[in-house]
């Protein structure tokens, strides 16, 4: 659910002109580990899932689970992969593109993804319930995921990143998403023109 949010910063800093939406990431992301992708991927193939950049989930996700508790540590752990395919090539869901769009945010901010969403996103639109705290934090009315496992039903906590992150895993209300939604429709979060964007980028 995060990632609409994390289009939405990103839509705001090209429209504030900190960014341009045609850009490889590697123009901001200078250390990327792998280079090659660095030059090749753009913003819009990450917003629209045709990077290549591959997903988050799997046997080293399982491993590293509970080490991965910012964006960076993401990226120390999945940079150097090549890409899949040819930038542009096709659509394959990308959970990691995701999370290199939220690197993006806080290399160009200056912040953490979270206080960005939280400061340009949230609040602007009237956002009261809707974060990404980390799973060991309560927070009342959060919802617990179950999934079915050795013929019974258990809380999926051990399978979730430590933290939502820009690609996912956060949460919210009926109430908190109809007043997103609102505030896409009436602009207060981008203009017309990059609202428009957003319909073609989400």
């Amino acid at each position: 659910m995060n990632k609409m949010f994390t289009a939405t910063g990103v839509l705001q800093l090209a429209q504030a002109g900190h960014l341009k939406l045609t850009d490889p990431i590697g123009k901001y992301l200078t250390d990327y580990p792998n280079k090659d992708l660095a030059a090749k991927v753009t913003i819009p193939h990450l917003l629209t899932h045709t990077g290549g950049t591959g997903d988050i989930f799997g046997p080293e996700f399982d491993k590293n689970r509970l080490t991965l508790k910012t964006l960076a540590d993401y990226v120390t752990l999945y940079g150097k992969r090549a890409p899949e395919f040819e930038p542009g090539a096709r659509f394959a869901y990308s959970n990691y593109g995701f999370i290199l769009l939220g690197v993006l945010i806080e290399k160009v901010s200056g912040v953490s993804y979270y206080d960005y969403v939280h400061s340009h996103v949230f609040q602007p639109a009237g956002m009261t319930r809707t974060d990404s705290l980390p799973e060991v934090e309560k927070v009342e009315g959060r919802a617990v995921g179950y999934m079915y496992k050795d013929d019974k039903w258990k809380p999926n906590n051990d399978t979730l990143p430590v933290r939502g992150t820009s690609a996912g895993g956060g949460y919210s209300t009926v109430g908190d998403l109809t007043a997103f939604a609102n505030a896409i429709m009436e602009h207060k979060l981008l203009n017309a023109e990059y609202s428009r964007i957003y319909g073609s980028a989400d």
